[in-house]
């Protein structure tokens, strides 16, 4: 059997490379502003994790506690168990 002859169709294009969107050059201005803003963004960011570090360390001293005194009922025989 023959082969068939393919050619391709000046019509069809191949696809083209994707564009890369060019960016503006920021201004000084422009720097010394988005600087400021992800300097103050940092700052909050440290701020809620302080927080949160401190809460976690209040909340893990309690478990102790609480746990600390079921060992405590346990060993005075007051524990009950269901």
């Amino acid at each position: 059997m023959p082969k068939k002859e393919t050619t391709k169709n000046p019509s069809d294009k191949s696809p083209s490379p994707k564009k890369i969107p060019s960016y503006k050059k920021a201004s000084s201005r422009d720097s010394d502003s988005t600087e400021k803003i992800l300097v103050d963004n940092f700052v909050a960011l440290q701020r809620v994790l302080t927080n949160l570090s401190i809460k976690f360390d209040n909340l893990s001293t309690q478990i102790s506690k609480l746990l600390d005194n079921e060992g405590r009922r346990e060993q005075q025989g007051n524990f009950r168990e269901n």
